[in-house]
């Protein structure tokens, strides 16, 4: 936290690196980041900070850039060696919790 307290951990890469993107969700509590592997592999994990354990979504070879859109609906990442594409996912996100009153 900005205003002093405990850091907490959101994700530890182990043996790769999360080197190739990450992006905030609409509501800041969630986000997604691209994991490379030593093999070459990329994976698509989402995280949040209310201290839940990160979840793998997605297993693709060359995945760079992510980014959510600001309806929280949409995802778009790279992919591609050589020859780049540019992928969009929509409704990948699980929708975000309605708060109780």
């Amino acid at each position: 936290p900005l205003g002093g307290g405990v850091a907490i951990d959101l994700m530890e890469a182990g043996s790769g690196s999360f080197n190739l993107g990450c992006s905030w969700a609409p509501d800041s509590r969630r986000g997604l980041c691209i994991k490379s592997q030593e093999d070459s592999a990329t994976e698509l994990w989402r995280f949040s900070i209310d201290g839940s354990p990160p979840h793998r979504l997605l297993v693709m070879d060359g995945m760079t850039e992510v980014r959510v859109n600001p309806d929280g609906r949409r995802i778009a990442f790279s992919v591609g060696k050589g020859v780049t594409e540019l992928w969009v996912m929509e409704n990948f996100l699980p929708a975000p919790a309605i708060p109780k009153h």
